[in-house]
């Protein structure tokens, strides 16, 4: 049973094709010796089988033949091409100013620089209280604006904490 409860969580990778190659190759050989889970997948192809025959139902009309039939054709929406002075303007310039404003932003999103003046820690919004508890590392952050702490748990496994004494002999 202990094989059904590590293999039970892949089912559903398996039966959507998602593991890879060792994954699927332990779902196999359990699945050949353990009828329980051969239910599961079963019922899993059952049901995935359901869903495609509602979602398939009644094909839908062709919306799109409809719709196009009623634009009118391309040769009588076109714009007349522009010609003169500004156009030539907008057609020399406009690359241009979109690779200087791409630098920009380029710039801007790669410098270090500080926009907004002030101090970087004026905008805390809250205070750690606590940073110990036997068994893992916890903080608890009162937020200024909010009153009801966070309570932050450090899962890492806390180094053992040792006394040392030190005697100096004269």
């Amino acid at each position: 049973m202990s094989a059904c409860k590590s293999i039970g969580p892949l089912l559903d990778g398996y039966h959507d094709r998602e593991l890879g190659s060792l994954e699927r190759w332990r779902v196999d050989r359990h699945l050949a010796a353990c009828p329980a889970c051969r239910r599961d997948l079963a019922s899993l192809d059952a049901v995935g089988a359901l869903v495609r025959a509602s979602v398939a139902g009644v094909p839908e009309p062709d919306v799109w033949g409809s719709i196009a039939s009623q634009l009118p054709s391309r040769a009588r929406t076109q714009a007349p091409p522009r010609r003169g002075r500004a156009a030539r303007i907008r057609r020399t310039l406009l690359p241009g100013i979109a690779a200087a404003a791409a630098a920009a932003a380029a710039v801007y999103l790669v410098s270090d620089v500080e926009l907004a003046p002030g101090d970087a820690a004026s905008g805390a919004s809250g205070v750690v209280r606590s940073v110990y508890a036997p068994s893992a590392a916890v903080m608890v952050l009162e937020a200024e604006k909010s009153d009801d702490p966070t309570i932050i748990w450090l899962m890492e496994p806390q180094p053992e904490i040792r006394e040392v004494s030190t005697s100096v002999g004269i």
